[in-house]
């Protein structure tokens, strides 16, 4: 059971396309970086919010703190603070219920001007969250200099938890912030078990899908008024491809893919390769077709080689679900393990790709198959 006080509330924007239905922030957020319309966006859900939790206000409904995630393009433009603060007096929003959520990258980037900015803002009450902690630079320098009031830690380490590196990782970052006196969030929570590791070390606050998946304003003000989640299992059988916050790209015809072993339990493994065929791909992950039967095991770590519009890429990932397709033939799921930008910049390719994939079911520079998956397999095994 969770109550109001373990919480840590984050809004969230989607894309309702008259055609294409409800459009994940991954897919068309790095356009709007590409093209500049990530400034007015990211002001619009300062906006938004600002005017949501005022008329909450006005209901006498029991607000708690939301955090907004702040592109870094933002900060280049010098009228990022007062544009908020302007919003703030617009709207007459009590400053103290915004968190601002930055990265490491934003803090190194502008640190001759963004000291001052933060504190200008602090002034006000407003918060300040430093975004996936740990997979950037992470110097206790900048959590001193830039005054941050929580650390979020990133959801590849929450993912990986049985990894002994990514728990130690995770037990030093809580302990580290405890001692600067700053609050801890963990990002992407899903397992009963996964919040148990936490609970044992402390963290103050836990997000996730455990808790409940995005909801619209409507159904928040619902939980604000009867503040108590009670944490549900995922279930089994639902295909983690269908929970990634991320898009993907359904192929008409598989794409052929080169599989090896890149590790196991932290160790480089050296081994040979296999071809399997990718039915499904996006930033977060990958489902694919084998006559292989292989383990769902967190430690191990298997590396995807393949060609997308011409350029080479590799994919590592761990099989998080597998289903039994045909006599002798499996699907797998994969969640990948990537860096911000690498996945930024897996996220841009596949943009690419989706569009040529909306012109003709197999675009040239790319592996495709074009038969059944499995009748393709089954001549090469024959042969």
């Amino acid at each position: 059971m969770v109550k109001r006080a373990d919480w840590s509330e984050q809004a969230l924007i989607r894309w309702e396309h008259p055609e294409w239905g409800l459009i994940s922030p991954h897919e068309f957020i790095p356009i709007a970086e590409e093209n500049g319309l990530i400034i007015p966006i990211t002001d619009w859900v300062i906006q938004t919010v600002c005017e949501q939790l005022r008329e909450w206000e006005g209901l006498e409904v029991p607000l708690i703190p939301i955090s907004i995630n702040m592109s870094p393009k933002r900060f280049l433009r010098n009228d990022w603070v007062e544009t908020t603060l302007n919003i703030i007096e617009e709207t007459g929003v009590n400053p103290s219920l915004l968190d601002l959520e930055i990265t490491e990258s934003v803090l190194i980037q502008n640190e001759d001007t963004f000291i001052a900015s933060i504190e200008r803002l602090k002034e006000t009450g407003i918060r300040f969250s430093l975004d996936d902690f740990g997979t950037g630079f992470s110097s206790l320098l900048y959590l001193k200099k830039f005054n941050v009031d929580t650390v979020k830690i990133d959801r590849s380490f929450i993912r990986d938890y049985l990894n002994e590196s990514d728990a130690e990782i995770t037990k030093s970052i809580i302990r580290m912030a405890h001692g600067l006196r700053l609050t801890v969030v963990a990002e992407g929570v899903e397992t009963k078990d996964q919040r148990m590791f936490l609970i044992e070390q402390d963290c103050d606050i836990l997000q996730g899908y455990l808790f409940s998946k995005p909801v619209p304003p409507d159904d928040f003000q619902r939980f604000l008024i009867e503040p108590v989640l009670i944490p549900q299992p995922i279930q089994a059988e639902a295909p983690v491809e269908e929970r990634r916050e991320v898009f993907r790209i359904d192929f008409t015809y598989p794409l052929r893919t080169d599989m090896t072993i890149a590790s196991v339990n932290g160790k480089s493994a050296t081994v040979g390769t296999t071809e399997v065929l990718v039915e499904n791909l996006g930033p977060g992950g990958l489902r694919f077709l084998t006559h292989l039967r292989l383990p769902v095991s967190p430690g191990i770590i298997f590396d995807f080689n393949t060609v997308l519009l011409g350029e080479p890429v590799t994919l590592s990932g761990k099989i998080v679900w597998k289903q039994e397709h045909k006599s002798d033939f499996f699907l797998y799921g994969v969640q990948f393990i990537l860096s911000p930008s690498e996945q930024a910049q897996l996220t841009k390719r596949l943009n690419k790709l989706s569009i040529e994939v909306l012109k003709t079911p197999a675009p040239e520079g790319c592996p495709f198959i074009l038969k059944d998956g499995i009748e393709y397999l089954t001549i090469k095994l024959t042969k």
